[in-house]
């Protein structure tokens, strides 16, 4: 019994960090629309890089709205 706890335990678990890795550009989609769009602050700012985008999220005013956002999610917006 403990073994097969620990086997549902470890697939939902493994379920769980793979949505979060495909999840990506939807959860800056959710409020990232049109004039705000992720590629419109991209071209506005001049960013080139993911470090370029970890810096402008982390000291913008709006910091705290995107403290749930890793830096590698903010990375991967940029290479798209």
């Amino acid at each position: 019994m403990k073994k097969i706890v620990a086997i549902v335990v470890a697939v939902l678990f493994a379920l769980g960090m793979a949505s979060m890795a495909f999840a990506g550009y939807e959860k800056c989609d959710k409020c990232h629309k049109g004039e705000k769009s992720i590629d419109a602050h991209i071209k506005a700012k001049d960013i080139k890089t993911g470090d370029d985008m970890v810096k402008a999220v982390r000291t913008s005013p709006k910091a705290a709205l995107h403290k749930n956002l890793t830096d590698d999610d903010l990375k991967a917006t940029v290479a798209k």
